[in-house]
């Protein structure tokens, strides 16, 4: 505790206040003793998970995993093929490569390889620094830090990759200090690396087309609505008649049938008229 520029421990403090009470008031006492329980309880106490920290509760692969609050990691949104995802050129002198769910090839041994040490030495040597099919899941119980940790197919050398929720980074990335000795800490920045509500198996939503489609039905739906109140009350139709355009609804289907027709007529014509000039050069050719 500190006071006017001096220290004092705990039995200092029960000296100064049996004798000398001029330096203490009741505010001053309550803020000294909660200031010596804070210090006695961060020293007692080891670092633990909070409770609201979410751990990979079921891993549904080599780069997602459902959490235990419901939520998902999908990080299959970065994979790439053929080669890795990420090259980043840390401090150390090598290039580190990375690719999450899908393996690549790590110079001319490992094939399975999600992350590969290279280096120009006069030729490019390659270390596999984790294999991807030992991809797991985990948490740092110091910071409640999410990571995937991979072990290398000889099974000597590991790299965890720290998995940072950026959800307004556009582009990913990857970062690193280097390698130190057979050990491999990478940070992965992005938007994949945070939960989401749902799995991201399934596409991650709808595509451009699915919402084209939507819209087009829904204004479907609104002229058709809006077609009928308008032939009901305003030039009070009723049955059948009050359907906007029933004409054109009407010769739709038989429409739609001379155009398949034509188009599967037009196909024939054309498969036709190739085979018979491929058989006319073949004949000519003998």
């Amino acid at each position: 505790v500190h006071l006017n520029g001096w220290a004092f421990k705990g039995d200092d403090i029960l000296y100064l206040i049996v004798m000398n009470p001029l330096y203490f008031n009741l505010r001053l006492l309550a803020t000294q003793l909660m200031a010596v329980l804070i210090t006695a309880t961060s020293k007692a106490s080891p670092p633990t998970v909070s409770a609201a920290a979410a751990v990979c509760a079921e891993q549904l692969s080599s780069c997602s995993c459902r959490l235990t609050d419901g939520q998902f990691i999908d990080l299959s949104p970065l994979q790439s093929t053929p080669g890795p995802a990420f090259n980043y050129k840390a401090a150390d002198g090598y290039t580190y490569q990375f690719n999450p769910c899908l393996p690549f090839q790590c110079g001319s041994g490992q094939t399975d390889a999600a992350v590969c040490q290279e280096m120009l030495r006069i030729i490019y040597t390659y270390t596999d620094f984790g294999a991807q099919k030992s991809a797991k899941f985990g948490i740092d119980p110091t910071n409640s830090q999410l990571y995937l940790r991979y072990l290398s197919g000889d099974s000597t050398r590991t790299t965890t990759v720290n998995l940072v929720c950026d959800k307004n980074s556009a582009e990913s990335s990857v970062s690193t200090q280097g390698a130190s000795g057979n050990q491999l800490t990478m940070d992965l920045r992005s938007r994949y690396a945070c939960p989401t509500a749902t799995d991201g198996s399934n596409g991650g939503g709808m595509s451009g087309g699915d919402v084209l489609l939507i819209i087009f039905f829904c204004l479907v739906t609104v002229y058709l609505l809006a077609g009928i109140l308008f032939n009901r009350y305003s030039r009070q139709r009723s049955g059948l008649q009050m359907v906007p355009n029933l004409e054109f609804w009407m010769s739709l289907p038989g429409l739609a049938a001379d155009g398949a027709v034509f188009t599967f007529l037009e196909l024939k014509r054309l498969l036709a008229g190739r085979c018979r000039r491929g058989g006319g050069e073949s004949y000519d050719s003998i």
